[in-house]
């Protein structure tokens, strides 16, 4: 059963896949502060879980007159009022930002920014919703008009072609712009997606409750220990076999992660835990967590005189407990009155939409019934 959420009764919320969503924030700020190497990858299972819920959502809603104005109402609503704030309080603080990149990063060509070298180093995780929302543009657009028969086609040509296309660009352009452009960096969004697709077939839910999770663990232990084993596989080092199957490896471990918290028992031991309330809190500002902590350790760094870089890693870690306790502080803040408030109105205003439309609000059950009822031969 699918546990709706108390802003928008008709959302089609999974309420232990914000456990996940908080997961993903905490590797991504363990990494900022230098404690795990791997942390990087917290950014990935955002991916993975951003394609799944978009699809969900879109699927759900794709025969609506009001498909296109009440998605992209509420996907503006909730990333550009805190976006906006965070340009305009770094521009404020750093002045540093060049008018091209803060322009860049206003309009959602973070990865371009940050390729062209336009970037402020506290912005960086703006590169991340820049990929996203390229996506969405033509993904909303393929769900709109095509089956999930193709739906499913063209997910798969795109997690086989990514691989093949970091392969070919690799001694042509550096590691940053490999990982960072939007270009190569579209399976983890789109395994998500091919999950979504996937658990509406029910053969195909059926096998990957069964062995998703062993699936996770065995790609997991793997990949973490050909790193340790072999000091060149990892992303600095640009080789063509880490940008093939490293980043493929990584996507398809949380693509069965995913399904396994999907998929799996909602009164299990793994759903309780994730659906333990600190989590589900810390779910709710993980995307202010995303943007305020980068800019939290620029700042005190600054103040502090310390060290940017490799060089400051140390520095990284011995601010840690500072600037948690500040971020966690600013971003609850952020919360409670930009994000929610700017959030609920969307919603409002949403459903207005659908009436103006003449959509009706369905209950969360057709919502699903209407997202697993497209014919494959359509």
């Amino acid at each position: 059963m699918l546990a709706r959420s108390k802003d928008d009764p008709t959302s089609m919320r999974i309420k232990r896949l914000d456990g996940v969503r908080a997961i993903a924030v905490v590797l991504m700020i363990l990494f900022q502060h230098s404690f795990l190497d791997l942390g990087w990858t917290g950014g990935e299972l955002f991916f993975v879980l951003s394609g799944f819920l978009l699809t969900r959502i879109l699927r759900a809603s794709r025969t609506d007159k009001s498909y296109w104005s009440r998605f992209y109402l509420k996907r503006v609503i909730r990333i550009v009022p805190l976006m906006v704030l965070i340009l305009i309080v770094n521009e404020v603080a750093t002045r540093h930002l060049p008018l091209i990149g803060l322009a860049g990063y206003a309009l959602f060509l973070g990865d371009v920014v940050g390729v062209l070298g336009y970037t402020g180093g506290s912005l960086g995780a703006l590169w991340g919703i820049a990929v996203g929302a390229h996506f969405v543009v033509l993904w909303s657009i393929a769900v709109r008009f095509v089956s999930r028969r193709s739906l499913l086609t063209i997910a798969v040509c795109l997690l086989i072609i990514e691989p093949i296309l970091r392969t070919l660009v690799t001694s042509q352009v550096h590691h940053f712009e490999t990982y960072f452009s939007t270009p190569f960096h579209l399976d983890s969004i789109v395994a998500g997606s091919f999950l979504a697709l996937l658990v509406e077939v029910k053969g195909a839910a059926r096998h990957l409750a069964r062995w998703s999770g062993w699936a996770s663990a065995i790609l997991a232990i793997c990949f973490v220990g050909v790193t340790h084993a072999c000091p060149w596989f990892i992303r600095v080092t640009n080789a063509p076999i880490y940008n093939s199957l490293g980043y493929a490896a990584i996507s398809w471990t949380y693509f069965f992660f995913l399904a396994w918290v999907v998929l799996g028992r909602e009164d299990g031991v793994v759903s309780r835990a994730l659906s333990w309330n600190p989590l589900l809190y810390l779910a709710r500002i993980s995307y202010g967590l995303a943007l305020v902590d980068p800019f939290v350790i620029a700042i005190l760094k600054r103040i502090l005189h310390l060290p940017f870089g490799l060089a400051g890693e140390t520095a990284n870690m011995k601010i840690f407990p500072i600037a948690i306790v500040i971020s966690l502080a600013v971003c609850a803040l952020l919360y409670h009155f930009v994000e929610r408030p700017s959030r609920a109105w969307g919603i409002m205003r949403a459903k207005g939409l659908q009436a103006q439309e003449g959509d009706p609000v369905v209950g969360e059950e057709e919502m699903v019934s209407r997202a697993q009822s497209d014919c494959l031969t359509k």
